[in-house]
């Protein structure tokens, strides 16, 4: 099983696209960002999902898809 690591940024990023949709619509902002965390989680158990995100040499960070928003 993969650990998912949440970086300041990334958390940053996530509490960003909650207040940008709130402001037109909380239920929505609720359900892309509770979406976007359940998309993360698949992870856990299937951590070659994706593609490999180059932005990152280091170590194997993956990147996925929710709608229009791209996770590393």
């Amino acid at each position: 099983m993969a650990e998912i690591v949440w970086t300041a940024q990334a958390a940053e990023c996530l509490n960003q696209v909650f207040g940008w949709i709130e402001k037109d619509n909380r239920e929505a902002a609720v359900g892309v960002v509770t979406g976007i965390y359940s998309k993360v989680q698949l992870l856990k158990n299937q951590p070659r999902i994706g593609s490999r995100y180059l932005g990152i040499e280091d170590r194997e960070v993956r990147e996925i898809l929710y709608g229009h928003y791209r996770i590393p």
